[in-house]
């Protein structure tokens, strides 16, 4: 989003809505000044993997059918920051 960042060259989450925030790319952190990754072990640098944010309503609703399909019962921790 060319243009939206605040005055200090930053932008936050806060300044976007979901709309927006779900069109983001995400993918692993890089080094700006030397283009590494920062955990290197987590994701190949060329992944293809393409990842979506997910609301909290749709991470309970995963949990809910994960917990359902395996007869598990896992819990989400939920810390508001």
């Amino acid at each position: 989003f060319p243009n939206r960042n605040r005055s200090n060259g930053y932008s936050y989450v806060i300044d976007f809505d979901l709309e927006e925030l779900r069109r983001l790319t995400i993918r692993e952190r890089f080094r700006p000044f030397n283009g590494t990754q920062i955990f290197p072990s987590r994701f190949p640098s060329n992944s293809v993997i393409t990842f979506q944010l997910a609301t909290l309503n749709e991470t309970i609703e995963l949990l809910l059918g994960f917990n359902r399909a395996t007869g598990q019962q896992r819990q989400l921790l939920i810390e508001i920051k």
